[in-house]
C-alpha cells in the first residue's frame, strides 16, 4: 500500500468515525475499532457487545448518504437486493436512488478537457446545470456543432481512487463483523464481492455503451420502444455522449386515456427483456423510463428489419387505438442476464409455485441455492405454505406472479438460502414494473399480459423456431442408430460364413432379424415424427390464422400426426403378420 493510499484511507476512516460519533452510534466505533482515528479529546470507550444492537434502517441509510462514495453506491445496490438485507432495509435504501448533489460546472469542464481532444469546444453549447446526478456520474444537456441535441454523461473525477479506498475499508469491516459476531445467513464479504463486481462495470462508461448497443439490437424493428443512440467517436470510459431524450417521465400527469396504451407497450417491452431475451434493465425505476409522444426519426431509420424479425413486444401489442407513443429506457449501467441453465431452474420454480406443490417448490429453491447452507426442508416447506399458501388453488390468471416470486425469495432468505443475484434482479424488475403499471392504470390486467411470455419461459425447450431443426437432428440420429443394426447383423453373417458355419437355421434367423430391425427402424422414425407434429399442434393451437378457434398450423400439424399414426399402426400390423409367418 502506497503512502498516498494509506493517507487517503486514514482520512476516510477518520471521516467515518466522525459520522458514527455525530449520530451517537458509539457501538459501531467499537465494533470497527475506529476510536483511534478520532482526535484524542473525542475518543470514547464502549464495552464490547456480544450481539449487534439493532439499528433502524433509516439510520443506516443516513450513514450511507453522509459518507457518499462507495457507501452511497452500496446502499443503492442493496435497494434492489432485498434477499440480502430484508425488505425493511431495501425500502429504506431506495431513497438513496433519488437525486445526488451534483459537481460544480468547473469540475465538469476540467473532466471534459481531460477526456476529449477538443475539450469543451466539442460541444457548441453545454448547460451548466445537470439534468441528472448520481453517485458515479452526472448528465448535462449539450448541443453538437451540427445542432444535434445530446446528453453528456460525465463520470465524477477521482471516483475510482475513492471507491478503491472505500471498498478496501468495507472489506476490513466485513472481516471484523464475521470474526466478532454470528451473522448466520448473511455473508457480508460476499455482499461486498458482488458490490465490487457491479461497481467496476458501472465505473467504465464503455460498459454502459455496450449494454445500449445490445438493447438496440434486441429491439430493432420495434416501433414501440426507443433506445437512445450512442456517439462512440466522442465517448470514452469517462464520458458517454448519447441522444437526448425529450419526453415525459413515466408517472407524469397526462391524459388518462393514454395510460392503457403506455402500460401495454411498457409491459410488452419489459416482459420481452425478462422472459425472452434474458438480458434486462436491472435498475428499472420510473425515473429511467420516458414516454415519447411520437416516434423518433432516428429510431425509424434504424428499424429496417423484416416483419418476421420484429420483436415479441411488437407482435404482441395490437392496440385498437395506437397513438404512436414510444417507451424510452435510460441509464443502462446495471443490467441482468438470465442464461439457459438459470432460466430452466427458474422455470421449475415457477411451475412448482403455480401448481402449489410445496415439495417441488422447496426442492427448486434448494437447487437454486448458491450458499453452502443446508436448510431444514420441513421448515422451508412450512415457510412456503404460510407465505404463499394463499395463492394455491388459483388459476394462472389470478396469481400475482411478481408478488409470489418475491415472497418465495423472502422465504429463501429466512431459511438461509442464497439465491442467484440475477434471479433477484429479475424479480425486483418484475415487481417494479407491476407497481408502476398499477399506478398508471389500476384496471389493467398485468397477469394476463404476461401469460404469453411466461408460457414460453415455462417451456424453454420447446422453442418454435428451433423445433424443425431439433426434430431433423433427432430423426437423423434415430436413422443412424437403427440403420447401423442391419449392417452389424450382416457383418456377423459374413464372419459366420467365413468360419463355415453353414447351418441353415442360423442363416434363416439372421435374415429374419435383419428384416425385423429394418421394420423397427421405420417404426422409430414414424414415432419421432408423430411426436414432433403432435407437440407442434399443441403449441401452435393459438398461433397464426384461426379456423373455428383452432390455428391452421394446429390443423395441419394434427393432420400430419394422424397420417403418421396410420403408418405406425400399419407397420405394427406388418410386424405382427411377420411374426405369424414365422
Amino acid at each position: 500500500m502506497g503512502l498516498k493510499t494509506s493517507v487517503r484511507r486514514a482520512l476516510r476512516l477518520k471521516e467515518i468515525a466522525s459520522v458514527f460519533l455525530e449520530m451517537e452510534l458509539h457501538y459501531l466505533i467499537d465494533v470497527f475499532s475506529l476510536k483511534y482515528h478520532l482526535p484524542w479529546h473525542q475518543r470514547i470507550h464502549t464495552k464490547t457487545t456480544s450481539n449487534i444492537p439493532h439499528t433502524h434502517p433509516d439510520t443506516v441509510r443516513q450513514i450511507f448518504e453522509r459518507l457518499g462514495g462507495a457507501f452511497l453506491k452500496l446502499g443503492q445496490i442493496l435497494a434492489i437486493r432485498p434477499d440480502l438485507v430484508g425488505a425493511s432495509y431495501s425500502d429504506a435504501f431506495a431513497k438513496l436512488l433519488e437525486h445526488v448533489e451534483p459537481l460544480e460546472f468547473e469540475e465538469v469542464k476540467s473532466c471534459i478537457s481531460e477526456c476529449l481532444p477538443h475539450g469543451i469546444s466539442t460541444f457548441k453549447k453545454i448547460d451548466k446545470k445537470a439534468i441528472a446526478s448520481g453517485s458515479i456520474a452526472q448528465v448535462h444537456k449539450a448541443v453538437l456543432p451540427d445542432g444535434t441535441v445530446v446528453a453528456v454523461k460525465i463520470r465524477r473525477p477521482n471516483i475510482e481512487k475513492q471507491f478503491e479506498s472505500d471498498i478496501s475499508i468495507l472489506y476490513s469491516f466485513t472481516k471484523l463483523l464475521s470474526t466478532r459476531y454470528n451473522l448466520e445467513f448473511m455473508d457480508p464479504e460476499k455482499i461486498i464481492d458482488e458490490f465490487q463486481n457491479y461497481t467496476l462495470k458501472e465505473l467504465d462508461l464503455n460498459h454502459e455503451a455496450r449494454n445500449i448497443a445490445r438493447f438496440t439490437k434486441n429491439f430493432e424493428g420495434d416501433p414501440h420502444v426507443h433506445i437512445p443512440k450512442i456517439y462512440p467517436e466522442i465517448s470514452s470510459d469517462r464520458i458517454l455522449v448519447m441522444e437526448y431524450i425529450e419526453g415525459q417521465h413515466l408517472l407524469q400527469d397526462r391524459k388518462k386515456s393514454l395510460n392503457t396504451e403506455i402500460v401495454d407497450k411498457l409491459t410488452a417491452a419489459v416482459y420481452q427483456q425478462l422472459f425472452d431475451n434474458g438480458f434486462f434493465h436491472a435498475d428499472l425505476h420510473p425515473g429511467n423510463i420516458f414516454v415519447l409522444e411520437k416516434s423518433h426519426s432516428n429510431h425509424s431509420k434504424r428499424s429496417k428489419k423484416s416483419s418476421h424479425q420484429k420483436s415479441a413486444s411488437y407482435k404482441r401489442s395490437k392496440l385498437k387505438h395506437d397513438t404512436g407513443l414510444q417507451i424510452a429506457f435510460l441509464d443502462f449501467g446495471i443490467v441482468g442476464y438470465i442464461d439457459t441453465v438459470l432460466k430452466r431452474e427458474m422455470a421449475d420454480l415457477f411451475i412448482a409455485l403455480i401448481d402449489g406443490d410445496l415439495e417441488k417448490t422447496a426442492k427448486a429453491l434448494i437447487e437454486l441455492n448458491t450458499a453452502r447452507s443446508n436448510p431444514n426442508v420441513r421448515e422451508l416447506e412450512t415457510g412456503i405454505y404460510h407465505s404463499i399458501g394463499e395463492y394455491y388453488g388459483l388459476s394462472m390468471d389470478q396469481i400475482p406472479i411478481a408478488k409470489m416470486l418475491n415472497k418465495a425469495i423472502d422465504v429463501a432468505r429466512k431459511n438461509q438460502i442464497a439465491l442467484p443475484a440475477q434471479m433477484v434482479l429479475f424479480s425486483k424488475s418484475l415487481l417494479t414494473l407491476e407497481g408502476s403499471c398499477r399506478e398508471l392504470d389500476p384496471e389493467y390486467n398485468i397477469v394476463e399480459s404476461a401469460k404469453p411470455f411466461v408460457r414460453r419461459m415455462l417451456t424453454p425447450s420447446l422453442n418454435l423456431n428451433e423445433l424443425p431443426r431439433k426434430t431433423a437432428i433427432v430423426i437423423r440420429e434415430v436413422q443412424k442408430m437403427f440403420s447401423s443394426v442391419p449392417s452389424a447383423v450382416s457383418g456377423l453373417e459374413r464372419k459366420l460364413s467365413l468360419l463355415e458355419f453353414r447351418i441353415g437355421e442360423i442363416d434363416t434367423t439372421f435374415h429374419y432379424l435383419s428384416h425385423v430391425v429394418w421394420r423397427i427402424s421405420k417404426l422409430g422414425i414414424y414415432s419421432v415424427l408423430f411426436a414432433s407434429f403432435l407437440i407442434s399442434a399443441s403449441i401452435l393451437i393459438h398461433t397464426g390464422p384461426m379456423y373455428n378457434n383452432l390455428s391452421y398450423y394446429t390443423i395441419i400439424s394434427g393432420g400430419l400426426a394422424l397420417v403418421l399414426l396410420f403408418l405406425i399402426l400399419l407397420n405394427l400390423r406388418d410386424n405382427t403378420d411377420l411374426k405369424r409367418g414365422e
